[in-house]
């Protein structure tokens, strides 16, 4: 989901988390009562919204025709539907043979990594010197 939001391109997504959670449950078997483990499934939605500078991102058409000036604003006016391309390059033609041509494509920058992070250094002990044997 695309819209305009202060200025900028905010690009809206849902991401379906599936988690894995186990617990113990009394169990009798044989007349016996004891504790057995069990697991259950949790799904989580998040909804995440990043905001472009509009300089940085690249809107077209399907058909790869840009917008005309000022229809960036009000295509984006309110939540639409838009195929994202993450890489800064454009979609690859197969994908694009499944949508509408006047559909819009949003080319955003990709994200650069983060930077590996800082290790503490390690502390460098002096040299130890050998055991003196005890004295005479």
């Amino acid at each position: 989901m695309a819209r305009m939001v202060d200025d900028k391109i905010g690009l809206r997504r849902y991401v379906k988390e599936v988690t894995t959670q186990t617990g113990m449950r009394t169990i009798e078997h044989d007349g016996v009562k004891k504790l057995a483990p069990f697991s259950i499934e949790v799904e989580s939605i998040s909804d995440i919204e990043r905001k472009y500078p509009q300089s940085v991102v690249k809107i077209q058409r399907a058909d790869g025709k840009a917008l005309a000036d000022g229809e960036r604003a009000k295509l984006l006016a309110s939540e639409r539907c838009v195929l994202v391309s993450g890489d800064g390059q454009q979609i690859d033609e197969r994908f694009l043979k499944i949508v509408k041509p006047d559909a819009l494509i949003v080319i955003i920058p990709p994200v650069a990594p983060p930077p590996p992070p800082m290790l503490a250094p390690t502390p460098i002990s002096a040299p130890l010197s050998p055991p003196m044997p005890p004295a005479p």
